[in-house]
């Protein structure tokens, strides 16, 4: 069974995802999604401000232990965020 006959009776509930895709995504004809033309920058989540956390370079003084733990416990802490927020709002 298809995502569409599944939800045929409350299809409008889906739209505002169907255009966030739409909006966010790279037209071939300008080279540039809908919201980078009309806004001037591309979209960015909340979550792409807490992955960025977890991008992280290897320094001349760090090796890859210290970063492999590093990364480990920005991982935690954004779990530890994401899991207070969701019982705050319970």
């Amino acid at each position: 069974m298809t995502t569409l006959q599944k939800h045929s009776c409350n299809w409008d509930l889906h739209l505002p995802k169907v255009l966030f895709g739409y909006k966010c995504g790279i037209q071939t004809s300008t080279k540039f999604s809908p919201f980078m033309v009309l806004i001037g920058h591309t979209h960015r989540l909340k979550a792409n401000n807490q992955f960025c956390m977890l991008t992280q370079t290897l320094d001349e003084d760090m090796n890859i232990d210290q970063l492999i733990i590093q990364m480990i416990l920005k991982t935690q802490l954004i779990y530890e965020l994401h899991k207070s927020k969701l019982s705050n709002n319970a």
